[in-house]
């Protein structure tokens, strides 16, 4: 086997164990759906199997556990970032509109 060939399996194990239950965020973000292969090392170092949001694939290729759309869980609510606080302090001011050379009265 090439090295190519052996990268290949190796990506092939890592990623047709598991796969997704739910949306599954790192750091807000979101990183894997519903039906998405998990990698074997992520799911061992975050405890995917335990917490629910991951299952073992029976079929070997994750296209085919991909879940229907329509019945997909909806995405959390706390997945979406918080809008940033803009104080009053930082609003828009009016511009000074007095010339540079005017005389004071």
């Amino acid at each position: 086997m090439s090295s190519v060939e052996d990268f290949a399996a190796a990506q092939h194990a890592e990623y047709s164990t598991y796969v997704a239950t739910v949306p599954i965020l790192h750091g807000g973000a979101r990183a894997y759906n519903p039906g998405d292969p998990v990698p074997i090392s992520n799911v061992e170092a975050y405890d995917y199997l335990q917490q629910g949001f991951v299952r073992e694939v029976e079929d070997p290729d994750p296209a085919a556990a991909a879940p229907d759309p329509a019945t997909a869980p909806a995405v959390p609510a706390y997945s979406a970032p918080p809008a940033p606080f803009i104080p009053a302090s930082a609003a828009p001011v009016a511009a000074d509109t007095t010339p540079n050379n005017a005389e004071k009265g």
